[in-house]
Protein backbone atom coordinates (compact mmCIF):
# COMPACT_ATOMS: atom_id res chain seq x y z
CA UNK A 1 0.00 0.00 0.00
CA UNK A 2 2.51 2.49 1.14
CA UNK A 3 4.46 1.82 -2.74
CA UNK A 4 1.44 3.53 -3.99
CA UNK A 5 1.45 6.75 -2.30
CA UNK A 6 3.42 9.51 -4.06
CA UNK A 7 4.14 12.84 -3.33
CA UNK A 8 6.78 14.97 -1.50
CA UNK A 9 7.01 16.94 2.05
CA UNK A 10 3.53 16.44 4.28
CA UNK A 11 1.59 15.30 1.37
CA UNK A 12 1.70 12.27 0.17
CA UNK A 13 -1.45 10.24 -2.82
CA UNK A 14 -2.45 7.28 -4.25
CA UNK A 15 -4.63 6.29 -7.38
CA UNK A 16 -6.56 3.49 -7.36
CA UNK A 17 -7.99 2.48 -11.05
CA UNK A 18 -10.50 -0.54 -12.52
CA UNK A 19 -12.49 -0.59 -9.56
CA UNK A 20 -16.00 -1.40 -10.14
CA UNK A 21 -18.70 1.56 -9.28
CA UNK A 22 -21.78 -0.56 -8.61
CA UNK A 23 -22.11 -4.29 -7.03
CA UNK A 24 -22.46 -7.21 -9.80
CA UNK A 25 -25.11 -9.15 -7.85
CA UNK A 26 -27.22 -6.15 -6.61
CA UNK A 27 -26.63 -3.25 -8.19
CA UNK A 28 -26.04 -1.11 -5.11
CA UNK A 29 -23.75 1.39 -5.31
CA UNK A 30 -19.97 0.38 -3.74
CA UNK A 31 -18.89 2.53 -1.24
CA UNK A 32 -15.06 2.49 -0.46
CA UNK A 33 -12.95 3.03 2.66
CA UNK A 34 -9.43 3.50 3.57
CA UNK A 35 -7.53 1.91 6.92
CA UNK A 36 -4.68 3.12 8.23
CA UNK A 37 -2.17 1.57 10.37
CA UNK A 38 -1.37 4.54 12.29
CA UNK A 39 2.05 5.24 12.96
CA UNK A 40 3.64 6.06 16.87
CA UNK A 41 2.60 9.25 18.24
CA UNK A 42 0.11 10.11 15.88
CA UNK A 43 -3.91 10.71 15.84
CA UNK A 44 -5.31 9.62 12.19
CA UNK A 45 -8.24 10.90 11.12
CA UNK A 46 -10.36 9.83 7.29
CA UNK A 47 -12.75 11.92 5.80
CA UNK A 48 -14.85 9.28 4.04
CA UNK A 49 -16.03 11.51 0.76
CA UNK A 50 -12.31 12.21 0.33
CA UNK A 51 -10.77 9.04 1.32
CA UNK A 52 -8.57 11.60 2.69
CA UNK A 53 -6.40 10.58 6.35
CA UNK A 54 -4.38 13.02 7.88
CA UNK A 55 -2.18 11.94 10.60
CA UNK A 56 -1.40 15.09 13.15
CA UNK A 57 1.59 14.10 15.85
CA UNK A 58 0.62 14.38 19.49
CA UNK A 59 2.19 16.66 21.60
CA UNK A 60 3.75 16.97 25.27
CA UNK A 61 4.03 18.22 28.32
CA UNK A 62 6.61 19.02 30.63
CA UNK A 63 6.24 19.76 33.98
CA UNK A 64 9.05 21.60 36.51
CA UNK A 65 9.15 22.07 40.05
CA UNK A 66 11.67 24.65 41.67
CA UNK A 67 11.87 25.68 45.25
CA UNK A 68 13.72 28.88 46.23
CA UNK A 69 14.82 31.33 49.43
CA UNK A 70 16.73 30.52 52.72
CA UNK A 71 13.61 28.70 54.06
CA UNK A 72 12.43 26.70 51.14
CA UNK A 73 12.02 22.95 51.86
CA UNK A 74 14.00 21.44 49.24
CA UNK A 75 13.25 18.08 49.70
CA UNK A 76 9.89 18.13 50.22
CA UNK A 77 6.99 16.22 48.01
CA UNK A 78 4.51 18.74 46.21
CA UNK A 79 1.55 17.43 44.70
CA UNK A 80 0.23 18.57 41.56
CA UNK A 81 -2.95 17.80 39.65
CA UNK A 82 -2.81 17.74 35.59
CA UNK A 83 -6.24 18.73 33.86
CA UNK A 84 -6.87 18.27 30.14
CA UNK A 85 -9.91 19.56 28.25
CA UNK A 86 -10.32 16.53 26.14
CA UNK A 87 -11.46 13.42 28.53
CA UNK A 88 -11.31 10.83 26.32
CA UNK A 89 -7.24 10.31 27.64
CA UNK A 90 -6.93 7.45 29.87
CA UNK A 91 -3.93 5.43 30.97
CA UNK A 92 0.05 5.99 30.99
CA UNK A 93 1.50 8.71 29.02
CA UNK A 94 5.29 9.31 30.20
CA UNK A 95 4.86 7.95 33.51
CA UNK A 96 1.71 9.57 34.74
CA UNK A 97 -1.40 7.76 35.22
CA UNK A 98 -4.65 9.76 33.31
CA UNK A 99 -8.13 9.05 34.26
CA UNK A 100 -10.64 11.16 32.17
CA UNK A 101 -7.86 13.48 31.01
CA UNK A 102 -7.06 13.88 34.73
CA UNK A 103 -3.88 13.29 36.47
CA UNK A 104 -1.98 13.44 39.84
CA UNK A 105 1.59 13.35 41.04
CA UNK A 106 4.48 14.52 43.27
CA UNK A 107 7.42 16.61 42.78
CA UNK A 108 10.15 17.90 44.96
CA UNK A 109 12.72 20.66 44.22
CA UNK A 110 14.25 20.26 40.80
CA UNK A 111 12.38 17.34 39.71
CA UNK A 112 10.42 17.36 36.09
CA UNK A 113 8.23 14.88 34.75
CA UNK A 114 7.56 14.62 30.90
CA UNK A 115 3.97 14.01 30.16
CA UNK A 116 3.94 12.23 26.82
CA UNK A 117 1.52 11.34 23.22
CA UNK A 118 -1.23 14.54 24.26
CA UNK A 119 -3.45 14.67 21.53
CA UNK A 120 -3.07 18.33 20.06
CA UNK A 121 -5.64 20.78 20.07
CA UNK A 122 -6.42 19.89 23.33
CA UNK A 123 -5.88 22.90 26.62
CA UNK A 124 -4.17 21.70 29.92
CA UNK A 125 -4.61 23.33 33.86
CA UNK A 126 -1.54 22.61 35.74
CA UNK A 127 -2.36 23.27 39.95
CA UNK A 128 -0.07 22.92 43.03
CA UNK A 129 -2.15 22.09 45.99
CA UNK A 130 0.58 23.91 48.19
CA UNK A 131 0.27 26.73 45.83
CA UNK A 132 0.73 29.89 48.46
CA UNK A 133 0.70 28.24 51.73
CA UNK A 134 2.76 27.42 54.31
CA UNK A 135 4.57 30.93 54.21
CA UNK A 136 5.37 30.31 50.22
CA UNK A 137 5.03 32.75 47.89
CA UNK A 138 4.09 30.37 44.28
CA UNK A 139 5.10 31.90 40.99
CA UNK A 140 3.89 30.05 37.49
CA UNK A 141 4.73 30.05 34.11
CA UNK A 142 2.85 27.58 31.68
CA UNK A 143 0.75 26.50 33.73
CA UNK A 144 -1.92 26.48 31.42
CA UNK A 145 -2.04 26.66 27.86
CA UNK A 146 -2.59 24.17 24.80
CA UNK A 147 -1.14 21.13 23.51
CA UNK A 148 0.72 21.60 19.90
CA UNK A 149 1.12 19.46 17.35
CA UNK A 150 4.93 17.70 17.92
CA UNK A 151 6.11 20.06 19.86
CA UNK A 152 6.57 20.41 24.38
CA UNK A 153 4.52 22.77 26.31
CA UNK A 154 6.20 23.56 29.40
CA UNK A 155 4.80 24.43 32.74
CA UNK A 156 7.24 25.40 35.75
CA UNK A 157 6.25 26.12 39.20
CA UNK A 158 8.20 27.80 41.31
CA UNK A 159 7.41 28.27 45.47
CA UNK A 160 9.96 30.58 47.33
CA UNK A 161 10.15 31.14 50.86
CA UNK A 162 12.86 33.11 53.33
CA UNK A 163 13.59 32.57 56.58
CA UNK A 164 11.87 35.23 58.95
CA UNK A 165 14.44 38.14 60.47
CA UNK A 166 15.83 37.68 63.71
CA UNK A 167 14.82 40.70 66.49
CA UNK A 168 18.47 42.64 67.29
CA UNK A 169 18.95 42.11 70.98
CA UNK A 170 19.19 45.03 73.24
CA UNK A 171 22.43 46.10 75.20
CA UNK A 172 23.54 44.91 78.00
CA UNK A 173 24.06 47.89 80.56
CA UNK A 174 27.45 48.37 81.98
CA UNK A 175 27.33 47.09 86.05
CA UNK A 176 30.18 49.05 86.66
CA UNK A 177 28.72 52.57 85.48
CA UNK A 178 27.65 55.22 88.05
CA UNK A 179 23.88 55.36 89.10
CA UNK A 180 21.53 57.12 91.20
CA UNK A 181 17.78 56.15 91.93
CA UNK A 182 14.83 58.30 91.13
CA UNK A 183 11.44 58.07 91.97
CA UNK A 184 9.39 54.87 91.37
CA UNK A 185 12.40 52.96 92.15
CA UNK A 186 13.92 53.56 88.02
CA UNK A 187 17.63 53.66 88.29
CA UNK A 188 19.17 56.02 85.54
CA UNK A 189 22.85 56.61 85.58
CA UNK A 190 24.06 60.11 87.26
CA UNK A 191 25.55 62.84 84.95
CA UNK A 192 27.46 65.75 84.88
CA UNK A 193 24.83 67.93 85.23
CA UNK A 194 23.12 66.37 88.06
CA UNK A 195 26.12 66.26 89.75
CA UNK A 196 27.09 69.94 89.54
CA UNK A 197 23.75 70.14 90.47
CA UNK A 198 24.17 68.58 93.89
CA UNK A 199 26.97 70.61 94.54
CA UNK A 200 24.92 73.99 93.95
CA UNK A 201 22.51 72.89 96.25
CA UNK A 202 25.38 72.29 99.21
CA UNK A 203 27.46 75.48 98.39
CA UNK A 204 23.35 77.37 98.75
CA UNK A 205 23.41 75.04 102.30
CA UNK A 206 26.48 76.29 103.31
CA UNK A 207 26.51 80.07 102.50
CA UNK A 208 23.21 80.02 104.23
CA UNK A 209 24.55 78.28 107.43
CA UNK A 210 27.49 81.20 107.00
CA UNK A 211 24.51 83.83 106.96
CA UNK A 212 22.81 82.64 110.06
CA UNK A 213 26.13 82.40 112.07
CA UNK A 214 26.87 85.60 111.40
CA UNK A 215 23.53 87.08 111.98
CA UNK A 216 23.75 84.87 115.61
CA UNK A 217 27.36 86.76 116.38
CA UNK A 218 26.24 90.34 115.44
CA UNK A 219 22.96 89.99 118.13
CA UNK A 220 25.58 88.52 120.40
CA UNK A 221 27.96 91.87 120.00
CA UNK A 222 24.63 93.86 120.75
CA UNK A 223 23.61 92.38 123.82
CA UNK A 224 27.42 92.31 125.52
CA UNK A 225 27.60 95.62 124.57
CA UNK A 226 24.80 96.80 126.68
Amino acid sequence: MWNRLTGQSNIWTGTFTGLPKYDSENGHEIKYTVEEIVPDHYVATVDDTTLTVTNTRNGNLLVEKVVTGTDGETNRAFHFTVELSDKSVSGVHGGVTFTNGVAAFTLKSGDKVLIEDLPAGCTYTVTEAEANADGYTTVSQGAAGKIEAGQTATAQIENHRDAAPRPTPSPTPDPEEETTGTPGGTVLPQTSDDANLTALYVLLGLSAVGLAALAGYGIYRRKKGR
